[in-house]
């Protein structure tokens, strides 16, 4: 993680990682345009949260064109997970409820999911 590229944002920083330490985190979006530095500010803020003794799963999804791809590539980056196979998000939500440890779930590049979800709907 390049530090010397991260300028200005301290403050979104420290503001969104005292929103994830309240005790009923709420969901966090960053919204920009493109450019504009979110996929940054997510992986910094992935890497404080490592040092506060958080597991962390960043997932890119520039290449989840379903629910179930989002599921495999959110399990899959749990260690704890049992052998990737008829994975649907059923399990993703029963993976999530049980959670005994503090986790950050960062989705990278939703844009693209939502647009190609948005697409078949018209279809």
């Amino acid at each position: 993680l390049d530090h010397k590229v991260f300028v200005g944002r301290e403050q979104s920083k420290e503001d969104i990682i005292k929103k994830i330490h309240e005790p009923h985190p709420p969901i966090i979006t960053i919204v920009g345009p493109p450019g504009f530095g979110k996929s940054t500010l997510a992986k910094h803020i992935g890497h404080a949260m490592l040092k506060d003794g958080f597991f962390v799963n960043y997932v890119d999804m520039t290449e989840v064109f379903s629910k179930q791809a989002l599921a495999i590539k959110v399990l899959a980056c749990d260690s704890t997970t049992e052998a990737i196979k008829n994975i649907t998000i059923e399990r993703l939500y029963e993976w999530a409820r049980g959670l005994n440890h503090r986790t950050l779930l960062i989705l990278d590049n939703c844009d693209v999911f939502y647009t190609i979800q948005q697409t078949f709907k018209q279809l």
